[in-house]
This record gives C-alpha cells, sequence and structure tokens, in this order.
C-alpha cells in the first residue's frame, strides 16, 4: 500500500491499483511503452517536432540503408526523454515498418549490475518472468533463438544469452571454460549478442535497441553494445539511448567511434507549455494561472504536469509534494558540504551574492572552498553566474529553477 505521491512517482514503471482512500501497488509493469495521461486525458507530444524528426530521419536511414546508427538523447530528469522516445516509437508503428524493438530501462536499484539493461531487454522479449522454473526460462530462451539463428549455432547462442538473462543452463564444453575465466566469458556473451542481431537483421527487419536511463546503466551493456554496433556496421541496427548528462562522466567517450548523433533536449518552449496546460484545463484557464504554471514549470514536462494537478484539485497554490519529491532526491546525491551552500544560498531568494553565503555560513565559510563549491554547482546547472551584479563588487549568482531554490529552502 502506497500513499498519494509515491503512486505519481512509480506509476510509469509500476502496476497500481486506485482505490478511493489508498493506492496498491502490484508489481512491475509489463507493459513496453506506455504514455501518462494527464487527468485521464491523453496529452499530445508538443515541442519536440524537430527532435522527432532527426529520430525518424536516423531511423530511416538504417532501415533504408542497412547502415548502423546509434542516437544519444541527453537531457535533465523530467524534461521529456520517456515522452519523446513514446512519441518515436508510435511514429514508427504507424509507419508499419518492419522493426523489431528491444527495450530496456535503467534501475537505480541495481546500478551497474552486469549486463542489466542487456538482461532486461532479452527478458522481455523473450517473455521471461521471475516467477518461472529455470527450465521453461531456458525454453523460452531456445524457442526464440531458434526462430532466426541457424541450427549448429542456436545452442550455443542461446546458452549465451542465458548468461545475460540470469538463466544458466545446463554446463557444457564452452559454457565450463567461460565460467572458469571471466574475459572468455565476456567474449562469448558478445559474441552470442551479435549473432543473435546479426540474425534479426537478416529477416528483413530492423533492429532498434533501446537503452533508457543509461545513467543508471553497467559498463558491460555499454561495451556489448559498442560491439555490436562496429559488427554490425552494416546493417540495420539503431541503438537509441536516452540518459540524464551525468551519463558522459559514468561512460567516458561513450560509443564515440561509432558515429553517435547527439540530442540535446532542452525546456518545452513556452507556447508549447500553454498549448498543453489549455489542452488539459480548457481554454477558459484564468491567463494568471496559466502564467505562473508556466514560469514555475520553466519547461520541465513533469513539473508542468504536477503544477496542473495542484491547480485541478484546487490547491494551485501550493507545490506539488512530487516535484519537491524530486527535487530533494536530485539534492541529496549531492555532496553535504554543497547542500549547504544551496540551503544557505536560498535564504537570500533566486539571486544571493558569495559574500552573503560566506558571512552567513560564519566559520564553516571559511574553512571550506566556497567559491569552488559554487562552480561546481554552476557546471551542475543547478545555479547560474549573474554577468553583472547588483551589489558592487560581489559576485552574483541566481537559481536556475525557482522550484530548485523552494526545495532547497525546504531543507
Amino acid at each position: 500500500v502506497i500513499d498519494k505521491v509515491t503512486s505519481r512517482l512509480c506509476e510509469s514503471h509500476f502496476s497500481i491499483i486506485r482505490h478511493k482512500d489508498f493506492r496498491l501497488l502490484v508489481g512491475y509493469s509489463q507493459a513496453a511503452d506506455e504514455s501518462r495521461p494527464l487527468l485521464g486525458v491523453p496529452t499530445p507530444c508538443v515541442g519536440r517536432e524537430r527532435e522527432l524528426s532527426l529520430l525518424e530521419a536516423s531511423f530511416a536511414s538504417c532501415r533504408d540503408n542497412s547502415t548502423a546508427a546509434v542516437v544519444l538523447v541527453n537531457a535533465p530528469a523530467g524534461v521529456g526523454k520517456s515522452r519523446l522516445r513514446h512519441e518515436f516509437l508510435r511514429r514508427v508503428e504507424a509507419q508499419n515498418a518492419e522493426a523489431l524493438v528491444m527495450m530496456g530501462r535503467g534501475d537505480p536499484m541495481s546500478v551497474g549490475a552486469s549486463y542489466g539493461l542487456l538482461a532486461q531487454a532479452l527478458r522481455r522479449l523473450f517473455g521471461i518472468a521471475d516467477t518461472e522454473s529455470p527450465a521453461v526460462r531456458q525454453q523460452k530462451i531456445r524457442a526464440r533463438v531458434a526462430e532466426s539463428v541457424k541450427s549448429d549455432q542456436a545452442q550455443r547462442v542461446a546458452e549465451f544469452l542465458g548468461e545475460i538473462c540470469g538463466t544458466e543452463f545446463p554446463e557444457s564444453v564452452q559454457l565450463r571454460a567461460a565460467r572458469q575465466d571471466p574475459h572468455v566469458m565476456n567474449d562469448q556473451v558478445s559474441q552470442a549478442f551479435v549473432d543473435f542481431l546479426t540474425a534479426q537483421c537478416t529477416k528483413s527487419q530492423t533492429v532498434l535497441l533501446i537503452l533508457e536511463d543509461l545513467h543508471w546503466g553497467d559498463a558491460l551493456t555499454v561495451r556489448i553494445v559498442d560491439v555490436a554496433l562496429r559488427e554490425l556496421a552494416d546493417q540495420p541496427l539503431m541503438v537509441l539511448a536516452l540518459a540524464r548528462p551525468e551519463v558522459e562522466d559514468l561512460f567516458p567517450s561513450l560509443w564515440s567511434g561509432r558515429a553517435r548523433q547527439d540530442i540535446r533536449l532542452g525546456g518545452l518552449p513556452k507556447r508549447a507549455c500553454e498549448r498543453l496546460v489549455q489542452q488539459v484545463l480548457g481554454n477558459k484557464v484564468a491567463p494568471a494561472v496559466l502564467g505562473r504554471i508556466v514560469e514555475q514549470a520553466a519547461g520541465n514536462a513533469l513539473f508542468l504536469e504536477e503544477l496542473v494537478r495542484t491547480v485541478a484539485e484546487g490547491t494551485g497554490d501550493e507545490l506539488p509534494e512530487t516535484v519537491l519529491a524530486i527535487l530533494h532526491a536530485r539534492l541529496m546525491r549531492l555532496a553535504p558540504d554543497a547542500r549547504r551552500v544551496l540551503r544557505t544560498a536560498s535564504v537570500f531568494g533566486d539571486t544571493f551574492w558569495e559574500g552573503g553565503v560566506r558571512k552567513l555560513l560564519g566559520r564553516e565559510g571559511t574553512q571550506m572552498k566556497l567559491a569552488d563549491w559554487l562552480q561546481i554547482q554552476v557546471e551542475a546547472e543547478i545555479i547560474e553566474l549573474r554577468k553583472e551584479s547588483r551589489i558592487p563588487g560581489e559576485v552574483e549568482y541566481r537559481f536556475r529553477h525557482g522550484l530548485v531554490r523552494e526545495a532547497a529552502y525546504g531543507m
């Protein structure tokens, strides 16, 4: 049993039954791709035509020219990566394109787990459930592999794909040798995955591998995908990865040798935000309310949705608990000194000055490298340096998002 706030935070990943007085979380969502309606109204994908055109062009080139492609969509939490992915898949489906979609999603509870993202994509493709016996899982893997892989290679491919999926097969000579040497195991697993993808591509279909929340992924998945992009350079394989900006620090030079195309997703344009609000609340929404919602959301699609919900529930003057929870979680990932600096800065309002923060911190301010911590926050796009200061001789900063300041002040 979970509360309303937790329900909203979890609904894109879990199946939830809604009762009048409580919410019941019953398990992971089995749907590969769901759109999240807002107040029961299906919302249009607005303000993303340029990005969708780039994705469609990459897919068309991959399909028509039998050339591997990799696209990385990079954006902070809540900006709309998942919605972009959903709309792209909807358009691919509408084209009646012969495409095999494989999708894995990163999980913050299993960051770095070996083959984590690939395991999820393959288990979904094979229809494997956690509650099934090893024998049933083995049979499902064998059956799916046998549909496309040559008979003399099918057993080997099935066995090593089983290693990715956490389904161990009876130990063959090759498996025994690989389990004694991690390097051999990695090579065999990579080869099995490449052989499986090759077989899918030769069935005159495009393979679309989607890796969502790659920042919660693992190095082995990144490495195997890199091998697949190299070995299948002349095959219709498209890899679409979606991640937060920190992915570049976690996986330096990510697929840089594979002609990677980058899409940096910015905030929704103001007009797009207004259209979305009016679509849900109707054209009679007061201009002042519309303006406040759009200003507070600052282009963040998730924040915009939650602000609309508060207005619909008659609590429009309050900040949504879901938004504050998301921002608190983001702030809690920062180092203790960084959080202390932001809490102190939030006392001044949206705009603050380095000297004021140092003075308010007192002895702590003289001991910590305040300027360095402020620069780290600038690079993380939490605050921004103002070109001119209202106080002569003082360095002036501003919170990039008013809701982040509210979250810091609430702490």
